[in-house]
């Protein structure tokens, strides 16, 4: 399955939305988008995760990798995971209060 990334601002945020499917055929496509995010110098950082059809652990691999650089750099990476597979991941794994999560994007606006 093909992973799609697009870019976009929301107020204070750069957003990268995510749709498909996440595996380690298509992490390092993620990883790639976060890089050249984080290159960029944007500090608030969101990755709109609500598309995705599923992920494994190499998504969830990514972005703690992206959130670990992102708070060193002193920004925020948030994830919108809503309720979908991406949600459920991240709960079975435990990083629900690691991670900056947000249902929606508009939950960020004031984050």
């Amino acid at each position: 399955m093909e992973l799609n990334i697009t870019k976009a601002s929301h107020g204070k945020w750069m957003v990268l939305a995510v749709e498909g499917e996440i595996d380690i055929a298509t992490a390092p496509a993620l990883d790639d988008a976060l890089d050249e995010v984080i290159g960029s110098g944007a500090s608030d950082i969101a990755v709109d995760l609500r598309p995705v059809s599923f992920m494994d652990s190499t998504g969830l691999r990514s972005l703690m990798i992206a959130d670990r650089r992102v708070r060193e750099a002193g920004g925020t990476l948030a994830v919108v995971a809503g309720t979908g597979p991406a949600h459920r991941l991240l709960e079975l794994a435990g990083v629900t209060e690691t991670l900056t999560l947000a249902d929606a994007l508009e939950d960020l606006a004031e984050a």
